[in-house]
């Protein structure tokens, strides 16, 4: 007989350290955008934060059928996750009345919900639905939501009104293409 470990307790420790190496803990953020981020959110109801597995974040897109629906991955601990964060906040406010939905969902691990998660959103804003992953083995998760994403942060991904994953997006610098992407959506469900 002979010894194996369960490597599902250290895939998303593991996926996360190999996919964010550029990712420094506690980084500020751009400090105007998060400024302004904070300001929006002091006017929005109290926060919650809900943990989601993979039927809750299918169930989460479904429920927002007829809307685009812009979905980001982050952690409190990645540097260009905490720069772009106020850029996804600044989408949600100028693009929500016309049908946009942010569903924001944080790696951090599931016991930092009421701790460092819940700072960074008091801090960086948000003011759109927000969840933090509960999930056993990461890889199947992130194989299952798309198959070309490798577990790297941040990461966005665009469903249109159906439903339907039209795009991803990985990287900091790709929140000006998601908007273009999202302004360049069918207004109406086809």
């Amino acid at each position: 007989m002979s010894f194996r470990p369960n490597l599902g307790l250290w895939a998303l420790p593991a996926a996360l350290l190999i996919s964010t190496a550029s990712c420094k803990r506690d980084a500020p953020a751009p400090q105007a955008e998060a400024a302004q981020a904070a300001t929006a959110s002091e006017t929005k109801p109290a926060l919650q934060i809900k943990p989601i597995d993979l039927e809750g974040y299918r169930q989460a897109i479904r429920s927002h059928k007829g809307k685009v629906v812009l979905v980001d991955f982050w952690a409190t601990w990645c540097a260009p996750c905490v720069e772009s964060f106020p850029k996804i906040a600044r989408l949600h406010r100028e693009l929500g009345p016309q049908g946009l939905v942010v569903l924001s969902v944080s790696v951090d691990a599931i016991e930092e919900k009421d701790g460092k998660v819940r700072k960074f959103l008091q801090t960086y804003g948000g003011g759109f639905e927000t969840y933090i992953l509960d999930v056993q083995v990461f890889d199947d998760f992130i194989a299952a939501v798309n198959e070309k994403w490798m577990g790297q942060i941040p990461a966005m991904f665009l469903y249109d009104r159906t439903g339907k994953l039209r795009r991803e997006f990985y990287g900091v610098g790709e929140v000006d293409e998601v908007e273009r992407a999202i302004r360049s959506m069918p207004a109406e469900t086809p």
